[in-house]
């Protein structure tokens, strides 16, 4: 036997053990249903106080909710396979997306799986290197866990090396189901050769969308100490300040070059929504058959023998 509902039943346990020490605190209570009673020629009331607590626990354990295990319900389930590719470079500390760009691509990736009806999706933080840093899995919980430690930290060097993530999530698929593969990017784009084009073009049967962060104009890439606070800028050889600039160009040639499609983070936020709509058309395979426990629940026999043994033992009078 198994019990459903046991935490916010102990509490209410505790309502039923003070309910049961007011009744027996009533010196003088009226008569009801005088003609329902029954008279024992008893010299104590021991027996009527065991029945009245028999029935409370009975009762209390109904609220419990016992119930027996009788079986499996299989359950066929269809999803799409996600990847987050997460740029962690240090240029994703830029502010011109607020509060950062990498803060805001966390935002985004929060949005989204609280939209998305049960895919599975993994997370691939990149910069001069790139790995996975949660595989494929349906447990929201825990991805975002995970994606709380996303930082500009994670990989020893600097860089923006998207060819080395597309690389990865490809080998990555190999377990996948039969509905759709996606690569959703997060990126300001900031790779200065084709290697990215390249890989992309590579992928076979593989949907990639971008999600470029960042503006035209540019913005100062912050510099920290080692508790994450500003110091300064970053500078280049020569000492002087380095512009990052989102480059739309390359996001959007990527996206195109797998049949998918790119956008650009605003403060609207409305980007994530087109994209969930995309992500609705394409095809959800069937994921792992899981299982679903079958029960019969106890409670109304547990809940109607503790009311008849509560009512027996309220209405059982002893006389000496």
């Amino acid at each position: 036997m198994e019990w459903g509902n046991l935490k916010d039943s102990i509490a209410f346990a505790g309502i039923l053990a003070a309910i049961f020490l007011f009744i027996f605190g009533f010196k003088k209570r009226k008569e009801i249903i005088e003609m329902i009673r029954f008279k024992v020629d008893v010299h104590n009331q021991f027996f009527k106080k065991t029945l009245m607590v028999s029935g409370l626990f009975f009762i209390t354990l109904s609220l419990l909710d016992p119930k027996i295990l009788t079986g499996f319900i299989p359950i066929k389930e269809k999803g799409l396979d996600i990847y987050f590719l997460i740029d962690v470079s240090k240029s994703m500390l830029s502010e011109d997306v607020k509060p950062n760009r990498l803060e805001r691509v966390k935002q985004s990736i929060l949005e989204l799986l609280d939209l998305l009806p049960g895919d599975r999706v993994g997370l691939i933080p990149f910069a001069s290197d790139a790995y996975i840093q949660l595989p494929l899995t349906d447990d929201y919980e825990m991805v975002k866990m995970f994606l709380d430690s996303v930082d500009t930290e994670m990989m020893g060097g600097g860089g923006t090396n998207i060819a080395k993530a597309l690389e990865i999530s490809k080998d990555s698929f190999e377990n996948a189901g039969n509905g759709e593969r996606v690569l959703i990017l997060f990126s300001d784009g900031e790779e200065h050769n084709e290697e990215a084009l390249k890989a992309a073009k590579k992928l076979s049967k593989i949907r990639i969308y971008t999600l470029g962060v960042g503006s035209l104009e540019g913005s100062l890439i912050p510099e920290l100490d080692r508790n994450g606070n500003k110091i300064g800028f970053k500078k280049d050889s020569e000492g002087n300040y380095i512009t990052s600039k989102i480059n739309l160009k390359l996001l959007n040639d990527l996206a195109l070059s797998a049949s998918g499609r790119s956008y650009t983070l605003s403060l609207a936020g409305n980007e994530i929504h087109l994209l969930y709509d995309e992500l609705e058309f394409l095809k959800r395979g069937e994921k792992k058959e899981s299982q679903s426990k079958d029960y019969f629940r106890l409670y109304q026999f547990f809940l109607g023998f503790g009311i008849l043994l509560f009512l027996l033992g309220y209405f059982y009078e002893s006389k000496s």
